[in-house]
C-alpha cells in the first residue's frame, strides 16, 4: 500500500511540473513587447535622473552576481554616457527565444545623435531583467534622425 502511494504521489509531482512547465512556456511565447519595453523604459528613466540603485533593480540576478550596484554606476558612467545624456529612446526588432529576448533599442541625444544598442533580457520568474547591453558603436554615433523631435 505505501508502494502505491509514493507511486501516486510522485506522478501527482510529475504531471503537475509537466503543467507548470507547460504553462511557463505558453505564457513566455505570448509575451507583448511592451512588457519588454517597460523594463527598457524604467531603467532608462533611473539613469536619466541619476538614480542607479532603481537601475540596478532592472538587471538580471545573474548581472547581480557579478557586479555590485557601485561597479555598475561605474561602468554605466564610464561605457554607456550616452544613455544618460540621450533624450528619448525608440525600439526596433524584438526576437523572443524560451526565457530570452533581443531588442533592438536606439538612445536619441538632444543633438538628434542615435546610439544604436542590442539589449538582451531573461525572463526570472514573474520579470523580465536586462541581462546585457552591447553598444553598436563605441564613440557618439554620427546618425542623426531627420525631423522633430518630442
Amino acid at each position: 500500500m505505501r508502494r502505491i502511494c509514493l507511486l501516486i504521489f510522485f506522478a501527482a509531482i510529475c504531471m503537475g511540473a509537466a503543467a507548470f512547465s507547460h504553462y511557463q512556456r505558453i505564457r513566455l511565447e505570448n509575451v507583448k513587447p511592451s512588457e519588454l519595453y517597460a523594463v527598457i523604459n524604467t531603467q532608462f528613466d533611473a539613469l536619466r535622473s541619476s538614480d542607479f540603485p532603481r537601475a540596478y533593480r532592472q538587471v538580471s540576478s545573474e548581472f547581480k552576481q557579478k557586479c555590485n550596484i557601485s561597479q555598475f554606476s561605474g561602468i554605466i558612467r564610464k561605457e554607456y554616457p550616452g544613455l544618460t545624456e540621450a533624450l528619448h529612446v525608440e525600439y526596433g526588432a524584438v526576437e523572443r527565444d524560451g526565457n530570452h529576448a533581443v531588442i533592438d533599442v536606439y538612445f536619441i541625444d538632444r543633438k538628434g545623435r542615435v546610439i544604436p544598442c542590442i539589449y538582451t533580457l531573461v525572463n526570472e520568474g514573474a520579470d523580465w531583467k536586462i541581462e546585457n547591453i552591447r553598444l553598436l558603436q563605441k564613440k557618439k554615433s554620427q546618425l542623426t534622425l531627420n525631423g522633430i523631435l518630442s
